[in-house]
């Protein structure tokens, strides 16, 4: 342990020093307005646990455990170590000190605090519900077994960072390799498998309790489709400088190759909305599982078309991606304002449109939408270029 105590203190003043440097100050006002906005929301949930009627308490603590579980299972993969593997193999750590070191740096950061914190503050407050030790107990297993999945995923990440091969090292599909290398690296990303597990999330609270409509299920699909918009909006972040030179000298089309990026990410989309779908086909009568599926294609094609359409400006390219962790580095708030807007649009349209409109309309609109976007897609696709380097 005397051994990993520097290490330590140099990964928790890496972190600090890398935030301090790295950080706007736009962006450190948003970090307190949205850590202002979860202390709220923390308190007035607690506030319910321990003062509402017994039925609103035991809901109340649902949903705060649920959520604070979510946030155990996320935080390890939005963080990475400081230092990495190559570097650490140069000390003298044994085995298991190097898998102490992978598992405590992980956790230096002040949200672990924050949300270890929270966690106590909720199991104490559980305990005051009916039946509260056991409801306690299941909280505090749930926690542990949130932190516990979430250290397990990041460190699988960090294997797929590590793992991460160039363009030629792949091997090539006979018809396709180019979407096989695609989608390669967008899968070794987290954006994906947190959208599956939003959308497992969602599917599990329909079976639960029915409440979804078409119209309603449209929520569930652009949050789905806007945790991955980072990848449509600059398709290349993946890409080092010499693999984009490397594009530029295949005898293939720049149209080809973004289209191949396309489908990948859709491939990667319909991955992600499986689990919400198939359970809205279980529940929903067959009309209206029609019109969910068109919504579903509607919001894809309105996600591929709002990248088409802002992959060229300057602060799209200044997106970065990294493979192992969650995309959005470099995203500017005004580019995901535009590109949240653009993406929802239609879909809203939809929804504006056919309230309380008969259920043909309901399926026939989404659908006519999807063609006329699509050939606008399509139109747009056939038309783009290499930049002038």
């Amino acid at each position: 342990m005397a051994r990993l105590m520097p290490l330590l203190r140099y990964a928790l003043l890496s972190r600090r020093r890398a935030y301090a440097l790295r950080r706007s100050a736009l962006a450190k006002g948003v970090d307190l307005c949205v850590a202002a906005l979860c202390a709220y929301f923390f308190c007035r949930q607690i506030f319910l646990v321990l003062t509402a009627a017994a039925q609103v308490r035991l809901a109340a603590a649902e949903l705060l455990c649920l959520t604070l579980a979510v946030l155990w299972l996320l935080l390890p993969l939005s963080l990475s170590p400081t230092l990495p593997a190559s570097l650490l193999a140069s000390f003298p750590l044994s085995r298991r000190q190097l898998a102490a070191y992978r598992l405590l740096s992980l956790w230096l950061d002040w949200k672990s605090v924050a949300l270890a914190l929270a966690s106590a503050v909720s199991v104490v407050a559980v305990a005051f519900t009916p039946s509260g030790l056991l409801y306690s107990a299941q909280a505090a297993g749930l926690f542990l077994a949130g932190g516990l999945s979430g250290t397990l995923l990041a460190q699988a990440a960090t294997r797929l960072q590590s793992q991460a091969l160039p363009l030629a090292a792949h091997r090539s599909l006979r018809k396709n390799p180019l979407l096989h290398k695609e989608l390669a690296y967008y899968a070794r990303t987290l954006d994906p498998y947190a959208a599956l597990l939003f959308a497992l999330a969602a599917a599990y609270t329909e079976v639960l309790t029915p409440w979804m409509t078409p119209a309603k299920a449209l929520v569930p699909l652009l949050l789905i489709a806007l945790l991955q918009l980072p990848a449509a909006l600059h398709p290349f972040a993946l890409d080092s400088p010499a693999e984009q030179d490397r594009y530029r000298s295949l005898p293939v089309s720049f149209t080809r190759i973004l289209a191949n990026k396309h489908q990948a990410l859709a491939l990667l989309y319909l991955f992600s909305v499986s689990p919400l779908l198939a359970a809205l086909f279980w529940q929903l009568p067959w009309m209206q599982s029609i019109t969910v599926a068109a919504e579903a294609v509607l919001v894809l094609i309105c996600l591929l078309l709002a990248g088409l359409i802002l992959m060229r400006m300057p602060s799209a390219r200044g997106i970065q991606m990294r493979m192992g962790g969650f995309s959005g580095q470099g995203l500017t708030l005004e580019l995901f304002f535009q590109a949240a807007v653009l993406s929802s649009l239609l879909p809203l349209t939809v929804l504006f449109l056919t309230q309380g409109r008969s259920p043909l309309l309901h399926a026939a609109l989404p659908l006519g939408l999807c063609l006329v976007s699509g050939k606008v897609y399509f139109w747009l696709l056939s038309r783009q270029r290499w930049l002038a380097v």
